[in-house]
């Protein structure tokens, strides 16, 4: 097995300063893993499940740091940069996922701020996955703020964090994992859910072989044949806001959504056009 850190470990990532910690990852049973971080070392031995874990005691916040992990022999060496700050859980629904994009209209002036390599978000694409749970995030990725990576923001998500980035002057984590309407049912494991046979009895429908992904395919031919039956073409066309309205913030009216020949306003910002 490849000696490997998890996505959220990757280079730029942002550690809890001032309390104790973990690093943690994947390798070969047997093996012996060393550890390094800042000027703390540790060897540990990789568990028979293929995992190993090494305390660390707390960090003082700045950076970059410098964590190594190589086999006690040398072989397969990782090293990643990291910071030491603090760091925040950005879950939830549409109220969390919503991002900056979404709101240029209202807050040009932010894209016009000097980048902050140090106010830094984890994004989570979403995915789903009925045979949970995962022992790492399929896609996600590490990016500090500027001009061109700030639509990606979480809004909330952002201008709580630079407002902490003002007030303390450290790094700051913001760990967006958010999904808009999603319930919290499909936030918990599988043995918490037994203790609410309803919300179980809706989650076995779904945990057949393939099961979920035609249940999405008929939906979606499901509402093709809706708006056919009202003579509109099936097709779906979604114009997002960074490729519609790229440099036209001013008259940004929000995301639209086209049904053939029929458009929809959804999400809107509304802004008077300057």
């Amino acid at each position: 097995m490849t000696l490997r850190l998890p996505k959220l470990l990757d280079d730029g990532c942002v550690l809890q300063a001032g309390v104790d910690m973990h690093i943690w990852g994947t390798g070969d049973p047997g093996r012996i893993v060393l550890t390094r971080l800042a000027d703390e070392r540790h060897m540990v031995q990789v568990k028979d499940d293929g995992t190993w874990n090494a305390p660390y005691g707390p960090i003082e916040a700045g950076g970059p740091y410098e964590l190594t992990i190589c086999y006690e022999d040398g072989a397969e060496r990782i090293s990643r940069q990291c910071y030491a700050g603090e760091v925040f859980l950005c879950s939830g629904q549409s109220n969390m996922e919503l991002p900056m994009a979404w709101v240029r209209a209202d807050y040009p002036q932010e894209w016009d701020r000097d980048p902050d390599p140090l106010l830094r978000q984890y994004k989570v694409i979403p995915d789903y996955d009925f045979k949970g749970p995962r022992d790492d995030h399929d896609r996600a990725f590490w990016q500090g703020c500027d001009a061109d990576t700030l639509d990606d923001f979480s809004a909330l998500a952002y201008f709580f964090g630079r407002r902490i980035r003002q007030w303390l002057g450290v790094p700051v984590g913001l760990l967006n994992i958010s999904l808009g309407g999603s319930p919290i049912e499909s936030w918990m494991d599988i043995d918490t859910l037994r203790a609410f046979p309803e919300a179980l009895a809706s989650l076995e429908p779904y945990l057949g072989d393939g099961v979920a992904s035609k249940r999405s395919l008929d939906s979606v031919a499901e509402r093709d044949r809706w708006y056919q039956a009202l003579g509109y073409k099936a097709h779906v066309l979604h114009i997002g806001v960074r490729q519609h309205f790229a440099g036209h913030a001013g008259s940004l009216l929000g995301i639209i959504i086209i049904y053939g020949s029929v458009i929809i306003m959804v999400a809107a910002v509304i802004k008077r056009c300057a």
